[in-house]
């Protein structure tokens, strides 16, 4: 259709432009029926309904229905019409992405222009400028099979030319150069990419069909006549052209041709409305069948960690299962009821009860402090403050039995110390010898002493001493790693934890550390005994079940039972001290927050600190590896940074960096103890799936985006050793969502990066075993 639009679109002088722009799963049921069907005799042209048979597919086009041109999508047989842009101007011409997910289009949205070229997601949502020039006339025609560039025809050298650029606007390039006006409303590239259909009126006043190769060379003419042929559009395997026509008679109905200008049938024969004015069949645009669901992609060789979310922060591959922000609870010592009481950043831990039940202190390393801090708060998490505020940190504290002091653990003067301070946190002071590395301190039920583990004999053992810190005195006596004392409540037995028989288990000693007995016996590791105020009992802490939760078993080892059962790590459980039916248990639960995802679901983040870590069992140590996952952000702040996957000790990091450039996409590595970077900007953008990833194979880092190589850095050394994996981060949190977190042992090549962004929702394989 020649067009003769003025600087701002108007809706009587688009009358005549109502255009059908169809991504039909096939236009015919099946091509020689259809032919049959609609081949017109020599008096009158035919149209049987039966061609409608088969058709599959969404349509988008756009309509003035609402009073304004809007860009609209329904099904292909007509039913579910939905609006997708509501602009009081005009938006046009809709042309689908190859993956179906975006739809590029024109419109007069912007004061003074007409028209530009935009594109938005297949929802409406994410309109983004492509073109920018005033009194110009821009108008998408086509995107090439690959996704990555639109064929638009524009009027700026003058007369109406074809041109293509980049999907982001980049790099445009004019393929024709005619003094007559070259266009297609969707004009575009073969299925192969080889050849461009399009229509011209170079052949002497009339628009006709002609093809010509992919760079603007070997014009073909393929039409001819004294009518109107426009809006040329091949079918899915290059074989035909649609278009419209005016050969029938004036108006304008679509036609279907072979690829060579032979075997022309004519598909509609519409005449005029109830109220007389013309109908117009026109710019169809013929895409390929409904692809069936993506198949899942068997994982790559050498997947050492695999965090796919699906409501579960557990890992597919190895053993590094997730730990989500820390927060306290309280439960029953069933494990119901459970009711969460605090909801900060960066995570609580070692909640423990005052004796007259009324009270909790634990541990928070909340940003508005300087460092971790003992809080106390009500029983139902109300009036929660803080009792220490030192640069350095404080962590793990323990009422006295009278509940007028609290012992703790504090940094303040160089190494983790045990301290004691008034219950309103003042006078606090030290008991432990200088240079000594001690920790877990816990009040005997008289009050006179106080247990911990410390590393004074340079391993982890059991100590006892005086509550004012003197006569400290070994337990444990043991070459192995024994830690978290508790007494019971009577004062006769300690509980602690040791793997001096190989792994991490509960045992019961006698407070001078006599006769020593094991309660638990597998091969999880199992940690951090907490009495009941009966003594009946003992909670702990355990993987055993594939993930940390919080068990319970009686005073001599049996009847061993879960209390919790959620995905993320529950830990630190502490009795209420004064309730003798034991019906209050607190803890700290690492829960992550989960939403719909690229794949199913997916970690969520809401910009308020909350991070996933996870071990580094089989990572740490990596000298290759590829970092790969798919992210979606709700914003992309200027002078913020969010990080998606952060290797610790910067071994390697993925992230947004907006204080460094605009919508920057940022990989950096420590190899050697210095930091290498590699940066691209203007790349991510908001409410959009995009999947990152970072390589490094010994020599070269390389960044990809989207399934593409957008960076890379030669380097050569030693990748500095990490300690674990965290998503999102505390100080740098994302506000998204992140999906499919992997880590491999080795540099995928680039063909396997793309083959999971090709994946796409399909995701990968769970073949592998939890």
């Amino acid at each position: 259709m020649h067009r003769r639009l003025p600087a701002r679109l108007s809706q009587g002088e688009m009358v005549s432009r109502l255009i059908a722009l169809l991504a039909l799963g096939a236009l015919l049921a099946d091509c020689q029926d259809a032919e049959r069907s609609l081949a017109p005799t020599v008096d009158t042209p035919q149209f049987s309904l039966s061609a409608a048979e088969g058709l599959r597919g969404t349509i988008a086009f756009h309509s003035n229905r609402d009073g304004d041109f809007d860009i609209y999508v329904m099904n292909a047989d007509g039913s579910r019409v939905t609006q997708l842009t509501h602009n009081t101007t005009g938006d046009v011409d809709p042309i689908w992405s190859p993956d179906g997910k975006r739809i590029a289009f024109s419109s007069d949205r912007v004061a003074g222009t007409c028209c530009e070229v935009f594109v938005m997601n297949a929802d409406g949502s994410e309109v983004r400028q492509l073109t920018h020039n005033d009194f110009v006339r821009d108008f998408p025609t086509a995107w090439s099979p690959n996704g990555k560039q639109i064929l638009f025809q524009s009027d700026r050298d003058g007369n109406t030319e074809l041109y293509v650029m980049n999907v982001d606007g980049t790099h445009v390039i004019r393929l024709t150069n005619n003094p007559a006006s070259d266009e297609g409303d969707h004009a575009g590239w073969s299925p192969d990419g080889k050849r461009i259909v399009f229509s011209s009126t170079r052949d002497g006043g009339q628009l006709h069909i002609f093809v010509m190769n992919a760079d603007g060379s070997g014009v073909t003419h393929l039409t001819s006549g004294g009518f109107v042929d426009d809006d040329p559009v091949w079918s899915p395997d290059g074989e035909r052209i649609a278009f419209h026509s005016t050969r029938d008679g004036g108006d304008e109905d679509i036609f279907v041709m072979n690829a060579d200008g032979t075997g022309v049938i004519q598909l509609t024969n519409n005449s005029v409305l109830p109220d007389g004015s013309p109908i117009f069949d026109a710019v169809p645009v013929w895409t390929a069948a409904v692809m069936p669901p993506a198949r899942c992609l068997p994982p790559p060789a050498g997947l050492r960690g695999w965090w796919p979310g699906d409501g579960d922060v557990g890992d597919l591959i190895g053993g590094n299962h997730g730990i989500g922000t820390f927060n306290v609870y309280v439960m029953t010592p069933r494990g119901a009821e459970q009711t969460q009481l605090t909801d900060a950043l960066r995570g609580q831990s070692h909640p423990k009860w005052s004796h007259d039940g009324r009270r909790i202190t634990f541990t928070t390393c909340r940003p508005t402090d300087f460092s971790c801090e003992i809080y106390v708060m009500n029983a139902d998490g109300s009036g929660q403050t803080n009792l220490t505020n030192n640069p350095s940190a404080d962590y793990m504290s323990a009422w006295s039995p009278d509940d007028q002091r609290i012992v703790f653990v504090s940094e303040r003067d160089g190494s983790p110390q045990i301290f004691v301070m008034n219950a309103d946190g003042s006078n606090p002071t030290r008991l432990s010898p200088d240079g000594a590395v001690d920790f877990f301190p816990a009040w005997s039920p008289d009050g006179t002493k106080i247990a911990f583990h410390t590393y004074r004999d340079f391993n982890a053992e059991v100590y006892v001493m005086n509550a004012d810190g003197s006569n400290a005195t070994n337990l444990t006596r043991s070459p192995a790693t024994d830690q978290f004392p508790a007494w019971a409540p009577r004062g006769d037995k300690i509980a602690f934890a040791s793997d001096r028989d190989g792994n991490g288990e509960i045992y019961v000693m006698n407070v001078d550390g006599s006769r020593p007995i094991r309660l638990t016996n597998t091969p999880a590791n199992e940690y951090y005994p907490a009495w009941s105020p009966t003594g009946s009992r003992i909670a702990f802490v355990s993987n055993r079940d594939g993930n940390y939760e919080i068990y319970v078993m009686r005073a001599d080892g049996s009847a061993q039972t879960r209390l919790t059962n959620n995905p993320a790590w529950d830990a630190d459980p502490a009795w209420a001290i004064e309730r003798p039916d034991d019906q209050v248990l607190a803890f700290v639960s690492g829960q992550a927050k989960f939403a719909p995802a690229k794949v199913r679901e997916g970690f969520s983040f809401s910009n308020v600190g909350n991070t996933v870590f996870s071990f580094g069992t089989g990572i740490n140590n990596l000298q290759v590896l590829t970092i790969d996952a798919w992210v979606k952000h709700n914003s992309l702040p200027p002078g913020r940074i969010q990080r998606y996957v952060t290797l610790l000790g910067s071994r390697a990091v993925l992230r947004y960096d907006g204080e460094n450039g605009p919508a920057q996409l940022h990989f950096f590595m420590s190899i050697d103890g210095q930091l290498q970077h590699i940066r691209v900007n203007n790349v991510l953008q908001v409410a959009v799936f995009h999947h990152v990833a970072g390589s490094y194979d010994g020599s070269v880092m390389r960044l990809y985006l989207d399934g593409v190589e957008v960076g890379s850095q030669p380097i050569t050394g030693t990748v500095d050793a990490g300690f674990g994996v965290v998503f999102s981060s505390g100080d740098e949190p994302l506000d998204g969502l992140l999906d499919e977190v992997e880590i491999f042992d080795r540099a995928l090549d680039a063909s396997e990066i793309r083959a999971i962004f090709e994946a796409d929702a399909a995701g990968k394989c769970k073949n592998a075993s939890r």
